[in-house]
C-alpha cells in the first residue's frame, strides 16, 4: 500500500492482531468516527493514517545504528501525554511498528517518574510540550519528540512513509507495558503481549458484543489500562469512542444526551456521581442498553439506583487486575448475589488454594488462582514476589483472597497484606464492607485496619450516608452483628461527603487511612 503498511484485511478475523483489526475499520468505513472528544471526531481513515506514520517513525528510531537498547527488556515507547486522541493513537502506532507503548501518568511526581522511566527504559518518549524536557533529562539516550495539541504535525518527525513496509506483529512480541503499585510503593511494569490482548478482545466481543457503528461513553482517563482497553476495544469493533478530558458527572450526562451513547464503561465512584446528578434533575436515559463496572465492587444500592437512571440497560459488573484481564462477570439479567463479583468469565479457570497450597473446600476463603489466555507476560525487573506470578503448576494470581460458593459464585476478601487482625481474629475488609453496603442508610463506605496498643490493628469503616440518613455508633454496630461475629465489627466509624480517589476513580485507601492517623477534620467520628 502507499503508506507502506500491512493490507488489514477483515476487521473481524479471528486470526488477526488487535491493531490490524482496529486499522482494518478505515478500508470499511473509513469516514465513520473513531474518536470524539470535545466536539472534535477523529475518522477510522483519519486513524490510520496517523497511527501509521507513528509506526513509521517508531520503526525508524528501534532500526536507526546508534540506537542503544537492554536486551533483556522490550522495546518500549514511552508515552507522557495528557488525557485525549493522541493517547489511543499513539498506543496503536507504537506497537504497529514494533514496539510496546508504556503509559506514563503526568500526575506522577518527579521520583515516582524517574522511578518508571528507569525500570521501563524507553527507546523512545512522546511527550506533552510542558513535560517533554523533564522526561528526556530522565532517558538521555532515547529520542524525546515533543506533540503539540490535537493538530501536531506528523511532517515535523516522520520520513517517507513508503520508504519501509511495515510487518506484521508477531503474536507474542509485547504489545503493551502497563504501571501498578506494589507492596513497596515502586510500581511494577508488567507488560502484556499482542495475543494477550487479542484473547482479551476475542472473550469481550462473545460476552459484550459490540454493533460496529455503535457509540461508546469511556469517561476515564486513559493512563488508567481499564479506560484504555475500553477505547482500544471499541475501536476494533468499528464502533465510536466518546472521550472526557477530565470526569465530570454533569458533563457524562451532556453526552449521553447529545450522543446516541449504548454504552458506558466506569467504575463505581464514577456511576455514583452521575446517579447522584441524574437524581438531582430527575434525568434518565433509555437508549443505554449495557452499563459496564469494574475497578470495585458495586454496592447493590447503586446498582438499584443505575437501574433507575438507564431503565433499559443491563447492568454488567466484572473483576479482573491490569495483569489478568477478565477474572469473573456477574450480570444483571442472572440475579447475581449481592456480595459476589460473579462466575468465572468464559474461558478463566479459578480455583481458590489454602495457606498449604491445596483447594480450598466451597465457601473456604484462600487465595484466587486462576487460568486464562489473557494473562500479562510478567513483570519487568527485580521483584518482591507480591502481586502477579505464576505457580509450578501453571496456576496464576495477584494474590487476591477469595471464595467460591457451592452454586459457583466467586467472593472477594481483598487482597494478600490487606487483612487486619483485631484482638487476634483475622478480618477481611471485603466481608465486612459487603455487610455495611447492604445497609440501605449507607451509599459507600471502605474498611481498613489502623495500628492499635490494644488491638493489635483497630478495625476501621468509613462511610458516606445515602440521602439524609443517619446511624449511630451502636446502631450500626447491632445491625452489623446480624450477619457478621462481633469481632469482626468494626470498633471505629467516620462519615465522609467524599471519598478521596486514584487517578483511575478507585478510592485512595492508603490516603484515607492517614486521614484518619492524623485526624483529618473531613472525617467525623460516628458517637
Amino acid at each position: 500500500m502507499r503508506d507502506g503498511a500491512p493490507s488489514f484485511g477483515n476487521p473481524t478475523a479471528g486470526d488477526a492482531m488487535l491493531v490490524e483489526r482496529t486499522l482494518a475499520w478505515s478500508e470499511r468505513r473509513p469516514n465513520r468516527p473513531a474518536l470524539v472528544q470535545e466536539g472534535a471526531a477523529l475518522s477510522f481513515g483519519d486513524l490510520r493514517r496517523r497511527v501509521v506514520r507513528i509506526a513509521h517513525h517508531v520503526r525508524a528510531v528501534l532500526d536507526a545504528p546508534a540506537a542503544v537498547g537492554d536486551p533483556d527488556r522490550p522495546a518500549a515507547v514511552g508515552l507522557l501525554l495528557r488525557h485525549g486522541i493522541a493517547m489511543p493513537e499513539m498506543v496503536l502506532g507504537s506497537a504497529l511498528g514494533g514496539a510496546a507503548a508504556a503509559v506514563f501518568d503526568p500526575q506522577w511526581s518527579g521520583s515516582e517518574l524517574r522511578r518508571v522511566v528507569e525500570r521501563v527504559a524507553p527507546r523512545l518518549v512522546f511527550a506533552d510540550p510542558a513535560l517533554a524536557e523533564t522526561v528526556a533529562a530522565m532517558a538521555p539516550g532515547a529520542p524525546c519528540v515533543a506533540l503539540g495539541g490535537g493538530a501536531y504535525s506528523f511532517e515535523a518527525w516522520v520520513s517517507d512513509p513508503a520508504a519501509a513496509p511495515l510487518q506484521p506483529n508477531d503474536a507474542e512480541s509485547p504489545f503493551y507495558i502497563g504501571l501498578t503499585s506494589g507492596t513497596t510503593g515502586t510500581p511494577k511494569a508488567f507488560v502484556r503481549s499482542h495475543r494477550s490482548w487479542t484473547a482479551t478482545l476475542d472473550a469481550a466481543c462473545a460476552e459484550f458484543p459490540l454493533p460496529a457503528g455503535a457509540h461508546v461513553l469511556i469517561p476515564g482517563r486513559l493512563h488508567q489500562s481499564l479506560f484504555l482497553w475500553a477505547v482500544v476495544e471499541t475501536a476494533a469493533a468499528g464502533a465510536t469512542a466518546h472521550l472526557l478530558p477530565r470526569f465530570d458527572a454533569e458533563a457524562a450526562l451532556a453526552c449521553l444526551a447529545d450522543a446516541p451513547i449504548v454504552r458506558i464503561h466506569g467504575v463505581p465512584t464514577m456511576y455514583a456521581a452521575m446517579v447522584e446528578a441524574a437524581s438531582r434533575n430527575k434525568r434518565c436515559f433509555s437508549g443505554v442498553r449495557t452499563v459496564l463496572s469494574a475497578g470495585a465492587k458495586l454496592a447493590p444500592s447503586l446498582r438499584s439506583a443505575l437501574a433507575q437512571v438507564f431503565p433499559e440497560a443491563e447492568i454488567i459488573e466484572y473483576y479482573g487486575a491490569s495483569e489478568t484481564s477478565f477474572v469473573t462477570v456477574a450480570r444483571g439479567r442472572e440475579n447475581p448475589p449481592p456480595d459476589s463479583v460473579g462466575r468465572p468469565f468464559p474461558g478463566v479457570g479459578i480455583v481458590i488454594r489454602r495457606s498449604d497450597g491445596e483447594p480450598a473446600a466451597a465457601g473456604e476463603t484462600g487465595r484466587l488462582c486462576l487460568q486464562s489466555a489473557m494473562l500479562c507476560s510478567g513483570y519487568l525487573g527485580r521483584q518482591d514476589g507480591s502481586g502477579f506470578r505464576i505457580g509450578a503448576d501453571g496456576w496464576a494470581t495477584v494474590g487476591d483472597l477469595g471464595r467460591v460458593d457451592r452454586d459457583g459464585w466467586v467472593y472477594l476478601a481483598g487482597r494478600e497484606g490487606d487483612m487486619v487482625v483485631t484482638g487476634g481474629v483475622n478480618v477481611y475488609p471485603a466481608e465486612v464492607e459487603a455487610a455495611l453496603a447492604r445497609l440501605p442508610e449507607v451509599a459507600e463506605t471502605v474498611v481498613f485496619g489502623v495500628a492499635d496498643p490494644y488491638w493489635g490493628e483497630r478495625l476501621i469503616a468509613v462511610v458516606r450516608w445515602a440521602g439524609g440518613a443517619v446511624l449511630g455508633r451502636e446502631e450500626l454496630r447491632r445491625r452489623l452483628a446480624a450477619e457478621l461475629s462481633r469481632p469482626k465489627c468494626p470498633q471505629q466509624f467516620f462519615v465522609t461527603d467524599r471519598f478521596p480517589l486514584t487517578g483511575g476513580g478507585k478510592v485512595a485507601v492508603t490516603r484515607l487511612r492517614q486521614q484518619v492517623i492524623s485526624g483529618d477534620p473531613g472525617l467525623i467520628e460516628v458517637g
